[in-house]
């Protein structure tokens, strides 16, 4: 007969009768399978499943046999949060924090900054409005899980034609951003499609994929020279790794040369010119 219970170092079996009989120690398993989405604008939850978590300066593994919400009360606009959840007299409940986290030594867990009765669980981004509501969308995706990841899709386009001159790369138009958030031991995978033109022949047009308004992807930097001003397709793929953990956006950049003007399509799925669409897929 075996008595399972756990102790600081894992669980420790031990078995009835003899003391000759064996001791044998199971290792605490870290993993979570509980995952942080977004009910409303104003909740999001903890699912059911389970969540390493210290009670009491004792690692168990926490079962979530219904779901944990917290509310968006106090939040500020444009702000990064991460989740973390803790025992409160043997209930589990949700923090929200603006504190980064650290890997606990005991385990791996990852833990609020100098408190490890915080496991980490997820993170989110408010939006503008105070006080600042959650946000999950193809356009901003603003609520993503630690534990039990998953690939989310992220989407937006041009709804109508977006035009420069500029013979230096620059961002063609906020409207095809994608944002998002990530972590760092993540990669994400972002793409952009569509059509564009330069309104003078036998002179190039450049696309690429821009992250966060900084220098531009060269893997994929696109350069087409049509002999005539019509419109060419173009395609950008990548899958981006090394971002930093928390908000980051994806977009287009494009520039000409000569003075001339370029042009990406923003019209409708059955038009030459359009439309042009951004895609990412993210993991949380």
């Amino acid at each position: 007969m075996a008595a399972l219970g756990p102790g600081t170092a894992g669980y420790t079996l031990t078995t009835q009768g003899a003391a000759a009989n064996p001791t044998w120690t199971v290792p605490f398993n870290p993993i979570g399978t509980s995952r942080v989405t977004r009910n409303s604008a104003i909740e999001i939850q903890l699912g059911v499943g389970v969540i390493p978590l210290q009670v009491s300066s004792v690692w168990v593994t926490r079962a979530v046999t219904a779901a944990v919400t917290i509310s968006n009360a106090g939040l500020v606009a444009n702000t990064t949060y991460f989740v973390y959840a803790f025992d409160s007299a043997g209930t589990t409940t949700l923090e929200l924090s603006t504190t980064g986290h650290v890997t606990n030594t005991s385990f791996g867990v990852e833990t609020k900054s100098a408190d490890a009765t915080r496991t980490l669980v997820g993170m989110i981004r408010t939006e503008g409005s105070t006080p600042g509501q959650f946000v999950d969308s193809i356009g901003q995706r603003f609520v993503i899980s630690y534990y039990a990841r998953r690939g989310i899709g992220g989407q937006s386009r041009f709804t109508t034609d977006r035009s420069t001159s500029s013979t230096t790369f620059v961002e063609i138009n906020t409207e095809i951003r994608i944002e998002f958030l990530t972590w760092s031991d993540e990669a994400v995978l972002v793409g952009i499609a569509g059509y564009h033109v330069n309104n003078t022949a036998s002179s190039a047009v450049f696309s690429a994929i821009d992250f966060d308004g900084g220098a531009i992807e060269e893997a994929s930097t696109l350069a087409q020279t049509p002999a005539t001003a019509t419109y060419t397709a173009f395609g950008l793929s990548l899958a981006k790794s090394g971002l930093s953990e928390g908000y980051h956006y994806v977009t287009l950049f494009g520039a000409v040369n000569g003075v001339t003007t370029g042009t990406w399509g923003g019209g409708t799925a059955n038009s030459k010119n359009g439309p042009t669409f951004s895609t990412a897929l993210i993991r949380g």
